[in-house]
């Protein structure tokens, strides 16, 4: 006698190896969209509401040019945005997930809900870190100098010299002004 257990299911064909009438595009997009949704578009990054993976709430590409968040949870989108943000002082991020980085974006992300009133993610912030980081005391103390220049891209006040590589000088009255 058999016993099933449960049911996995399992791909079968591609999608474009199958006919019928194409399926209808679902625009995830929330109703009303998180602070500095401006500022990604000013830096030219694609961000993408759909849903992913279980095993992630968001992701950026490593050039920080595209972002995809799973979740209308405005730290989520911090965190990715956070990350494109990095990207752009860098050149580029590592290939998955490194401590300097996660701790970088995940610290900027907890600032920027502290700083819209959204919200006191410390306590998530620290949880985070402290699941990439052996010693999250020096791992935000490290990030630290970064975090400072990520804020600044985000909330416009770029330090002068910063290879930002896709910055323009001219800067509009509204981001002079934060």
């Amino acid at each position: 006698m058999r016993v099933v257990r449960g049911f996995k299911s399992v791909p079968v064909f591609a999608l474009h190896d199958t006919v019928g009438k194409p399926l209808p595009q679902v625009d995830y997009t929330p109703a009303t969209l998180p602070p500095l949704t401006d500022v990604a578009a000013r830096l030219g990054v694609e961000v993408t509401w759909k849903p992913l993976p279980p095993d992630r709430l968001g992701d950026c590409d490593l050039a920080g040019q595209r972002i995809q968040v799973a979740t209308y949870d405005a730290e989520a989108y911090f965190h990715e945005l956070a990350h494109a943000a990095h990207a752009r002082l860098n050149g580029q991020l590592k290939g998955g997930q490194h401590a300097d980085q996660e701790t970088i974006a995940e610290f900027t992300a907890c600032v920027l809900m502290q700083l819209y009133g959204l919200g006191d993610r410390s306590g998530n912030a620290w949880r985070y870190i402290s699941c990439y980081a052996r010693d999250p005391i020096q791992a935000i103390a490290s990030a630290l100098t970064t975090v400072e220049k990520v804020l600044a891209v985000l909330v416009g006040q770029l330090p002068r010299g910063l290879p930002l590589h896709c910055h323009s000088e001219e800067r509009s009255d509204e981001e002079s002004r934060l």
